[in-house]
């Protein structure tokens, strides 16, 4: 249960740093709602690993990397083409805007469950 809550700090310390320091809009999220995708995907990811650290304990620890970084990847490429298709209608085309907000909550999903798996098994790996 320690190593589940150390995980879950590590990302949020992350994540809260990100947002003081605005990396989501140097990335390309909008500036009204990138600190809002930060948490929203913070607290699924977090979830997400908890679960992953509580009912997956007979799972490898690469199958809940292996999907948060899937996660990660595809929630790039859809912030990204959303982002792209959205500034070509000159914000017309309302699904391609969802596409780039739901894209940025699946970052933040995907690093913030992928910072809370690694910590607990770098933690657990230690002599500490």
């Amino acid at each position: 249960m320690r190593l589940n809550v150390i995980g879950a700090c590590a990302a949020v310390l992350l994540l809260v740093i990100s947002d003081w320091l605005h990396l989501p809009e140097a990335f390309g999220a909008h500036p009204y709602w990138s600190g809002k995708v930060l948490f929203i995907g913070g607290v699924i990811g977090i979830f997400g690993a908890s679960a992953f650290a509580v009912f997956g304990s007979h799972i490898r620890m690469v199958i809940p990397l292996f999907l948060f970084d899937t996660v990660l990847v595809f929630g790039a490429i859809s912030a990204y083409m959303g982002k792209m298709k959205f500034a070509e209608s000159y914000a017309e085309n309302a699904l391609s805007g969802q596409f780039w907000f739901l894209g940025w909550i699946a970052i933040a999903a995907g690093m913030s469950g992928l910072i809370a798996t690694a910590a607990r098994y770098l933690w657990r790996s230690s002599d500490v």
